[in-house]
């Protein structure tokens, strides 16, 4: 089984100040090995039941599974009046959005996290803004252990096969929304006529968390729009998860 782990520099700018992720990187597992599983919830639409029984009736749709965090301590580059009352964690949160059965797709997809306590925000979030198409140039490497790996165009050649092509990305539109609040949550919509595709999923975000605390309680929600045509007419239903309780420990550096 193949593990695509990338690194992402973490720089945030914060009250005049900088706010990096300790030994600089925030590691983006995009891969949730079996070990590393926190949850599996179900994805379903409430639909009024037929017959005899009255009311609203669960129809399971699709599922999502939910990675372990990756918490780690945030460190300022420079001491600040700040840092006295607050510190800074960033927090990895994966998961996979399973694939749909039949011609079912997601139009698109809402994570949210909302935070037990009042007092701690989002100082920053990750992915925040995409939008558009994009176009790289990049180069595939095949290492010694024949391993696929895609590189910089102007990166120095390390003893393997390069080729040199451009890429399309075709990203899907993916904004963040709750920087500086207690609730915050990703929105993933369709890009022109391309769906939110399934499969796994990253999500990043900075706490600015009060001195002193060891530990924080959130809870999960995950939301979909799934839609599916069937003889020329789309049909749309609104899914969501249950909601999930997590606690993450604080490292203390």
């Amino acid at each position: 089984m193949i593990k695509k782990v990338f690194h992402m520099m973490v720089i945030l700018s914060l009250f005049g100040g900088s706010v990096m992720a300790r030994a600089d990187e925030v590691m983006l597992q995009q891969k949730i090995e079996p070990d590393q599983v926190l949850k599996t919830v179900d994805l379903y639409s409430e639909e009024n039941s037929l017959g005899a029984s009255k009311g609203l009736q669960r129809i399971m749709t699709g599922e999502v599974t939910i990675g372990n965090p990756v918490v780690e301590k945030a460190l300022r580059s420079q001491n600040t009046a700040d840092s006295v009352h607050w510190d800074y964690y960033s927090i990895s949160l994966p998961f996979t959005l399973h694939r749909l059965e039949g011609n079912r797709y997601y139009e698109s997809a809402v994570f949210q996290v909302t935070l037990d306590n009042s007092k701690i925000t989002a100082a920053d979030l990750f992915p925040t803004d995409i939008t558009i198409e994009t176009r790289i140039e990049k180069k595939l490497s095949l290492s010694s252990e024949f391993k696929l790996s895609f590189k910089q165009v102007d990166a120095g050649l390390n003893a393997g096969e390069e080729l040199s092509r451009e890429y399309i990305v075709l990203a899907p539109c993916i904004t963040a929304f709750g920087k500086g609040q207690q609730q915050f949550y990703w929105e993933y919509k369709k890009f022109r006529e391309q769906p939110v595709f399934p499969g796994d999923k990253q999500a990043v975000v900075v706490l600015r968390v009060p001195h002193g605390m060891t530990q924080v309680t959130a809870q999960l929600d995950y939301e979909a729009v799934v839609a599916e045509t069937l003889f020329g007419i789309t049909l749309k239903k609104n899914v969501k998860s249950g909601r999930l309780p997590v606690i993450w420990t604080l490292p203390k550096s």
